[in-house]
């Protein structure tokens, strides 16, 4: 088996899936592979540079399904299940650079279409709110499917329950509330 720098990220996606972010290492991806660590310095930099190698596969799988036609709503829906296919996918877009290549250009696309609905100015905040909906919604999706459900080990009042209804249909009726806020401050711009 020849060590590439593919083999390396597809390994430590391996290793966030089975144990998640904090055990993903130089020396942990080394084990995995039958090299010694230092072995894996000659195709990538550090830890870091291995993550932003996951945002950068996410970042293509995302653009991969979408394009500057699409609405802002799908784009979201299709950033939100390329998260949710890797575990701490969200950790990860919080802790690395958004300026690599790959994710660049999906950011570029997200402000794109945010340019389209007439946010001018404020397209990058804009987009860096839904970002940050986006990665919060899919860090609450992790963290809920593996606890038990709050209204099943404590009494809650019903003020903090959530609707019976999908997470999917959670996630849109929240994207949609962001979004036509975002449409209505839009409209007094104009």
């Amino acid at each position: 088996m020849k060590l590439t720098k593919v083999l390396i990220v597809q390994s430590a996606i391996e290793i966030l899936h089975e144990q998640g972010l904090e055990s993903v290492s130089m020396r942990s991806i080394a084990t995995r592979l039958g090299v010694k660590a230092p072995a894996l310095y000659n195709h990538v930099q550090n830890k870091q540079n291995i993550l932003e190698l996951i945002s950068e596969e996410i970042s293509k799988k995302v653009l991969s399904r979408v394009d500057e036609n699409d609405s802002m709503a799908s784009f979201s829906l299709v950033l939100r299940d390329e998260l949710k296919k890797i575990k701490d996918s969200w950790k990860i877009f919080a802790e690395t650079s958004p300026m690599t290549p790959v994710r660049m250009q999906m950011i570029t696309m997200f402000l794109t279409i945010l340019e389209q609905l007439g946010t001018g100015e404020e397209s990058a905040m804009i987009g860096n709110m839904i970002n940050n909906f986006i990665l919060s919604f899919v860090a609450d999706e992790y963290l809920f499917s593996n606890t038990a459900s709050p209204a099943e080990t404590i009494d809650i009042p019903n003020i903090f329950r959530m609707p019976d209804m999908s997470i999917e249909s959670q996630f849109l009726v929240q994207l949609n509330i962001l979004l036509d806020g975002v449409m209505k401050r839009v409209a007094s711009n104009s």
